[in-house]
């Protein structure tokens, strides 16, 4: 007798733009668990490159970026440096021009 179990698998987010508040959300593999991180526009615009606001120059700078982008997020995450927002259901990591100083 043989059995099948079944599973749900979280699929990553990643990245998708978010045109309300114009900023890219993605996930990143922590040991606990996937974690949320955002960047918005102006970040991507002053601190990665990006040649405008819109979604397609800020997923392009995410590309092209996205070692430097991955490590901070991570490094931010295991800190514990977690925002939340009321309408959001779990904490996420948002990177900002501080985070891209150095």
């Amino acid at each position: 007798m043989s059995f099948t179990v079944e599973a749900t698998v979280r699929v990553p987010i990643g990245p998708e733009w978010d045109l309300k508040d114009s900023c890219l959300w993605f996930e990143i593999a922590l040991k606990a668990g996937p974690v949320l991180c955002r960047i918005d526009a102006q970040c991507f615009m002053n601190s990665l490159g990006a040649t405008s606001p819109s979604g397609a120059a800020c997923r392009a700078a995410f590309v092209a970026s996205r070692p430097r982008i991955l490590a901070l997020a991570l490094a931010q995450a295991e800190a514990g440096h977690l925002s939340s927002r009321p309408y959001m259901r779990r904490p996420f990591v948002w990177l900002t021009e501080k985070d891209f100083a150095s």
